[in-house]
């Protein structure tokens, strides 16, 4: 399957993985807002 990865996929599943990266990063920075400190699960 990664063998017929199209350029296309991997910059798609790049972009996701920094989208998501950034949501996770500001979902953390909002729970320290709120006095609640997050388990990190990575």
């Amino acid at each position: 399957h990664t063998a017929i990865l199209k350029a296309g996929d991997a910059s798609l599943t790049a972009a996701r993985l920094a989208l998501s990266a950034a949501v996770g990063r500001t979902l953390v920075a909002g729970l320290r807002i709120a006095g609640i400190e997050p388990v990190d699960r990575m």
